[in-house]
This record gives C-alpha cells, sequence and structure tokens, in this order.
C-alpha cells in the first residue's frame, strides 16, 4: 500500500506540474496527467495482487492474466486518447497522449526503486537463494 502512496503522491506532482498548461490554453496535459496517474495507481494495485494470487495458488496463468489486465488498461487509455485528439479533434484533449506517457514512466521508475530496495516483499518471496 506504501508504493500505492507513492506513486499518488508523485503523481500528483505531475498534475501540478501539468497545470502549466493551462495557462498556455492546453487542458490535455492535465488530463492526460490525471489518467495516466489513476491508471497507474490502478496497475500498481493489480501488479500486487496479480503476483500475490500466482504465488499462494502456484498458478502463473493467474500473474499472466493479471500482466495482460494491465497492458490492456496501458494500451487501452493510450489509444483512446490517441482517438480523442487525432481522429475526434476534441481540442480539450490536444497533447493529452503526451500528459499520459509522462504519467507512466515515474510509476515505473517507482516500482522498480521500491522493490529492489526491500528485502523482503511479495513479489520477492518466489526468488531462489
Amino acid at each position: 500500500m506504501r508504493l500505492v502512496l507513492y506513486c499518488c503522491l508523485i503523481g500528483l506532482v505531475l498534475i501540478g506540474l501539468s497545470c502549466i498548461g493551462l495557462i498556455f490554453g492546453q487542458p490535455g496535459w492535465l488530463i492526460g496527467a490525471s489518467i495516466g496517474m489513476v491508471v497507474s495507481a490502478i496497475n500498481v494495485v493489480l501488479l500486487f495482487k496479480g503476483s500475490s494470487f500466482a504465488l499462494k495458488s502456484y498458478k502463473a496463468s493467474l500473474f499472466l492474466l493479471f500482466y495482460f489486465a494491465r497492458m490492456l488498461i496501458y494500451v487501452g487509455m493510450t489509444v483512446l486518447l490517441a482517438y480523442l485528439d487525432i481522429s475526434l479533434k476534441i481540442s480539450a484533449f490536444k497533447n493529452s497522449v503526451f500528459g499520459l506517457l509522462i504519467a507512466f514512466v515515474p510509476m515505473v521508475i517507482i516500482v522498480v526503486v521500491v522493490m529492489t530496495r526491500e528485502k523482503k516483499n511479495v513479489m520477492n518471496i518466489g526468488e531462489l537463494k
């Protein structure tokens, strides 16, 4: 849960930085960063739930199911925002894909850093010594 809190805090900072786009009439940066923060927090929760279920039941298929759900959310939101921006040409969603991608990157870095620093966590239980 601490990792989700870190992701949300970093996401709020990114949302604050994305408010600069409102000054220049570009609300898409804020929309993309907001959606990206929510998607990243959901993906962190799915990462831990998937690994926990897989380790408890000894079924790798559960981990793969959660993995594909996470990737579907990532790709689905990126495609949706690109469709709203490029195909439908909705002015509020201009550059929202870039805001979304900016919100995705720090979350991945946070997960990697926190997981490598912790010795006992859900992801390292099945690790061979």
